[in-house]
């Protein structure tokens, strides 16, 4: 339809311009006409003179005469009558061609706008799409359903409860967060004591440190391995990090300086785990071949020789809770403790069918946990190496075993992250968590007890939150019995609450802050109304009153408005700001005027307390239900009643809500049942039966087109106006009673007000349901953007955009541009290199892909672009800056872009990092000879060096 539409377009352009030539050509023809006509009149009127001086002269006959000028006249006229009949077809040519092209205008016009509704509609059907794929992949690929999410929200431009990016956000609440800062699959985790520290290790050879609360990087990567890392620990004090790996060495880090600590210890074989005895003195290293090395971390030196045991590499380490006991596991299936003090066997357990992977003691020391590659979780007691009751057997086989701080809970992971109720002796599970899409490595529980960190087989780790993550709301935690009423502001700007403890809590929605504090009513507030200028507040609580606060200063406006003999439980301005109607548990409904004058008589409503009474959006009717049962339309002008009670609940009637467009009723009650009424006809469309527990709460988001509400089972759901369908549900499981609900700032924000004289857990929720809030919430969690085969599998051949601006292009998007720069360096293909080179420095600049910027630094400054990948060489150095080969990398860049010093300096401490490193001798051989070069002011990088160097 989009080419059709272009050719139409262009088709009309081109048949304009033909006409508009042939009217340009007519235009010149008559005037060529027109001189022509006057030259001849010309002519003629000279041969007439001629005529009548000849008559004059000769006196020739007046009837030959009368003939010539009668002929001559006639011509004349002939010659007008052709230029007008010209004139007259010119100006008909003129008028078709001039309606051919207006409607070749209108044609072309019409071909805009439909390629506008085409855009329009692709752009739709796209979003569309995205969102089904979001929801489809929630349980499957949790990143990529966020993302997805964010890309649909773009192209729809909604942040509606219920849509895709809402219930992604609001999906896998356990995950707490998702940590991307690994190039390659992380296989080592380990929380410091306190818990706010987790630190990663795998494939990349680097050590990351993560903050737990903000899921944010501390410090640079700790890079002193030149392989994958296999194991990290941290010890007691949580001032040191030991990380080992496949180099065979463990490196010993000053967790405040990330700075190494003494001289790498070294091991012939791959070091495969690590403990810290209790006291930190002593660093126990398993390895490949079976043997044990206890090392004394204050001297850096082997204690004793390594320990002999095992027949196959050790997997697992744990130490005794009092230092005296180190358990050590292995491929051997043997389980072997050790007494520390002698270094020699104590016992061993046998009973696994496959690999020892995970040990772990519990905190009194009498009981170790193992976990196995044949699937079998095994309690063991440690003092007689009996079984404590029959194994467990998971199915699948348990890589990491782990006791939770109290000692309560026991965690195994195996193809899911399982919690376990070990109190009562015999495990029972609790909680379940599935990595949802790849398998799980490992997993330990964080000191506090409310986390658990878990690698993926990738390049991810897995923050699990043991209580529920509420993403999108937040707890306004001011006051101290339950929350009776909320309102907003008409500009959305302020939240108001009243609490049953007689105060009013007036808070700053946008940013979160308490604004102010108010003593209103005795025996609590029960009902609030913002005026709708925003200018006043009104408030009725159990002292039977109403007042009226100025917003501004927080001061009483008049006298209190008195009248009800019982409680003031409704309140609600009319939509002019008029007027105010309030309900109360004396059963009657009365009108005010904003000085506080009661208008008319009280209304004796209903038999029992009126719990809600509202305005129409319109102001000509009022609706109000009660403890009777019924749900009643008043007319606001007669306060007679707009025909009978509107009967169809069973029990109490404790809320209502109009709906913006007025033509809807919503009223909920006892038993958990809403009914959705229409206003004009005053009959129910249909019934939701929301929840078992009585509905205290109401309200309908601006459009109309969503129903929120809230009861004494602490649920708050979303419905559909039109269908009576849930649209998430739950949107939130809070912790009491959801007494009141109300939308704010055209919809950009819903607050509810929680607590019930029985649970003590008073308190405001406050939800953002602005789309860029959602967005960046998903993005902070998605940790990542998509990558080059996601991008390719939803957009096509599409120029790659990030979806997470903030956020670096995924690693395997700059990888496929560094290929295409390498590949045309190589080819030499300068223009192509040079563009992509430089495509590839600028998004690795704002990147931490250290190996990655290693690459591009090395190859783009040897086939000539130093200058332009220099910012990446100084970026890879102040990421990891204890790894020597980024200092050598940078070293060549310096050189090549004149700065003898700076790359004198960098080849120094490669040298000084490669000294005794295995594999590293000839370079650095010919570094030293660079380094005596660069001494001597001369520049050791030169075009045979560079061949040289690319020949490697």
């Amino acid at each position: 339809l989009v080419a059709f539409a272009t050719s139409v377009a262009y088709e009309a352009e081109t048949k304009v311009a033909v006409v508009q030539a042939e009217v340009s050509a007519e235009a010149q023809a008559g005037e060529t006409r027109e001189a022509e006509l006057q030259a001849t009149t010309t002519a003629l009127a000279v041969e007439l003179a001629t005529a009548e001086a000849q008559a004059a002269v000769v006196e020739a006959t007046q009837e030959a005469v009368d003939e010539q000028l009668a002929a001559l006249q006639a011509t004349i006229t002939a010659e007008t009558e052709t230029q007008a009949t010209r004139q007259a077809n010119t100006q008909a040519t003129l008028e078709a061609q001039a309606t051919e092209l207006a409607e070749g205008s209108t044609a072309l016009a019409v071909a805009d706008e439909k390629i506008a509704q085409l855009t329009e509609d692709a752009q739709n059907n796209t979003g569309t799409f995205l969102a089904a794929e979001s929801l489809r992949l929630v349980d499957q690929n949790y990143p990529l359903a966020l993302l997805l999410g964010v890309e649909a929200s773009r192209r729809l431009e909604t942040a509606q409860i219920g849509d895709s990016l809402f219930t992604a956000l609001n999906s896998r609440l356990e995950v707490a967060d998702i940590l991307q800062g690994h190039t390659d699959d992380v296989f080592a985790l380990a929380y410091s004591p306190d818990g706010r520290l987790l630190a990663t290790g795998g494939g990349d050879s680097r050590v990351i440190l993560w903050d737990t609360t903000t899921g944010e990087r501390v410090g640079a990567m700790l890079g002193d391995h030149s392989n994958s890392i296999f194991a990290l620990a941290f010890s007691a004090d949580g001032q040191t990090l030991a990380s080992a790996g496949a180099d065979g060495t463990v490196v010993l880090w000053d967790v405040a300086t990330d700075e190494r600590i003494g001289p790498r210890l070294v091991h012939e074989n791959w070091v495969s785990t690590l403990a810290f005895s209790p006291d930190g003195t002593t660093l126990a290293a398993g390895d490949y071949s079976g043997l044990l090395t206890l090392w004394d971390v204050a001297s850096g030196q082997m204690m004793g020789q390594p320990l002999t045991g095992h027949t196959d590499m050790i997997r697992t380490l744990a130490f005794s809770p009092d230092g005296t006991t180190l358990a050590s596991g292995g491929v051997d299936q043997t389980i072997i403790l050790w007494n520390i003090e002698n270094a020699t066997v104590g016992r061993q357990f046998t009973g696994h069918a496959d690999w020892v992977n995970s040990l772990a003691f519990s905190a009194d020391g009498k009981t170790l946990v193992s976990g196995g590659a044949d699937g079998q979780i095994r309690v063991w007691d440690v003092r007689s190496g009996e079984l404590r009751g029959d194994p467990l057997f998971d199915g699948q086989p348990v890589s990491s075993v782990a006791y939770s701080p109290d000692g309560t809970q026991l965690l195994t992971v195996s193809n899911a992250v399982r919690l376990w109720d070990v109190s009562g002796g015999r495990p029972v599970l609790v909680a379940e968590y599935d990595a949802y899409s790849t398998g799980l490595w490992r997993a330990v529980f964080n000191p506090n007890g409310l986390q658990v960190a878990s690698t993926k087989a990738d390049d991810s780790v897995i923050l699990w939150s043991l209580r529920p993550i509420k993403r999108l709301g937040q707890l306004l935690n001011a006051q101290n019995a339950p929350v009776r009423a909320v309102d907003f502001s008409a500009d959305g700007r302020l939240l108001a609450s009243g609490s049953a403890d007689g105060t009013i809590t007036v808070w700053d929605a946008t940013t979160k802050q308490l604004v102010q504090q108010l003593d209103a009513n005795s025996n609590g507030v029960f009902s609030l109304a913002f005026s709708p200028d925003g200018a006043w507040l009104a408030s009725g609580g159990g002292d039977t009153t109403i007042k009226l606060w100025d917003v501004i200063s927080g001061q009483p406006v008049g006298e209190p408005m008195s009248g009800h003999t019982d409680a003031v439980l409704s309140l609600d301005f009319s939509a002019d700001g008029k007027m105010l109607v309030s309900g109360s548990g004396d059963g009657t409904l009365r009108f005010w005027d904003v000085t506080g004058r009661q208008l008319g008589e009280p209304i004796a409503a209903h038999s029992d307390s009126v719990w809600m009474a509202a305005f129409s959006p319109d102001g000509k009717t009022v609706a109000s239900v009660s403890s009777d049962g019924t749900v009643m339309l008043w007319d606001v002008t007669t306060r007679q009643p707009k025909g009978d009670a509107l009967l169809g609940h069973f029990g109490q009637v404790f809320t209502l809500a109009f709906s913006p467009d007025g033509t809807t009723l919503a009223s909920g009650g006892d038993y958990g049942s809403i009914i959705i009424w229409d206003v004009a006809a005053g009959v129910a469309r249909f019934t939701i039966e929301a929840t078992d527990s009585s509905v205290f709460a109401l309200a309908f988001s601006p459009d109309s087109r969503t129903l929120v509400s809230g009861g004494a089972d602490g649920i708050v759901s979303a419905w559909d106006v039109l269908t009576g369908q849930p649209l998430v549900h739950p949107l939130a499981v809070l912790p009491d009673w959801v007494n009141t609900l109300a939308f704010g700032a055209g919809g950009k924000y819903l607050a509810a007000g929680v607590g019930s004289q029985d649970v003590n857990q008073s308190s405001v929720y406050l939800w953002d349901l602005h789309l860029d809030v959602w967005q960046e919430t998903a993005c902070n969690l998605a940790g990542r953007n998509l990558t080059l085969t996601e991008w390719q599998a939803y957009f096509g051949e599409t120029t790659y955009q990030r979806t997470c601006a903030e956020l670096p292009a995924h690693q395997s998007v700059i990888q496929d541009v560094v290929d295409r720069a390498e590949t045309a360096g190589a080819v030499g293909d300068l223009e192509t290199a040079k563009s992509a080179y430089a495509l590839a420095a600028e998004w690795l600049v704002g990147a931490e892909y250290p190996d990655l910027s290693n690459n591009v630094c090395w190859f783009g400054s040897l086939y000539g672009f130093a200058e332009t990948v220099l910012p990446v060489c100084e970026k890879m150095v102040e990421l990891v800056p204890a790894h020597g080969n980024f200092y050598d990398t940078r070293g060549v860049a310096r050189a090549l872009t004149g700065n003898l010093d700076g790359a004198l300096e960098d080849f120094r401490v490669f040298t000084g990092w490669a000294e005794g490193r295995d594999g590293y001798d000839q370079f650095v051989t010919r570094r030293q000879e660079w380094i005596t070069k660069l001494t001597a002011g001369e520049n050791p990088i030169d075009e045979q060096t560079i061949q040289e160097l690319l020949a490697e």
